[in-house]
């Protein structure tokens, strides 16, 4: 289980926010205080959840040495809680505007343990992030052959992406992070992502 402190490296920090969108943050000192009790803890390296589980922190007050308190939970759990927050603070709203964390959003990836696509592409990212899905979306109407792989559930895959961004000079604390050929993308940049698809 990851200790959560003020200081933490190699985590991010997952809340949902008042408009309903799913924001994920590198320190704890980001988290919104509205927003602490209930925040969900990825690890970028080492020890992660059991399958279907996720670390969940209350950042509303650190205990003996500074660390806050973490529990594991289901994470269909933690995502009905997303919901349903997002029920009681967007009465009235167009359901498109909110996040919905759902079962749709705890899917598999596709091709989380396979060998690099034909064309080059690996996807690291994370069941539940946005952004990551957004970058799906792309590669299925450009039909470019990707892997997807899970950092949140394949540790090595977790490393992986560390030491690519490391020896590129990449910053990669948070996903999706994007190797197209070699060359690794921080986030989803449609442009350059079509710039390295045609070279």
């Amino acid at each position: 289980m990851p200790v959560v402190t003020e200081s933490s490296t190699d985590l991010l920090f997952q809340y949902v926010a008042a408009d309903g969108t799913a924001k994920e943050v590198g320190r704890v000192a980001d988290v919104p205080a509205e927003n602490r009790a209930k925040v969900r803890v990825i690890p970028l390296s080492g020890s992660m959840p059991p399958a279907g589980k996720t670390f969940v922190a209350d950042l509303t007050k650190a205990g003996a040495g500074g660390a806050f308190a973490v529990s594991v939970v289901a994470l269909a759990e933690f995502a009905r809680g997303g919901a349903e927050r997002e029920d009681a603070e967007t009465q009235g709203k167009d359901p498109s505007t909110t996040l919905r964390l759902g079962a749709s959003a705890l899917k598999s990836p596709r091709g989380s343990n396979a060998e690099v696509a034909q064309g080059g592409v690996i996807l690291y990212a994370t069941s539940w992030c946005g952004v990551c899905e957004k970058a799906r979306s792309y590669f299925r109407r450009r039909k470019v052959d990707y892997v997807e792989k899970d950092i949140e559930k394949d540790p090595a895959a977790a490393a992986e992406m560390q030491r690519k961004a490391a020896a590129q000079g990449v910053s990669a604390r948070g996903v999706p992070v994007i190797d197209i050929r070699g060359k690794l993308i921080a986030g989803f940049d449609p442009q350059t992502i079509e710039r390295l698809l045609a070279r």
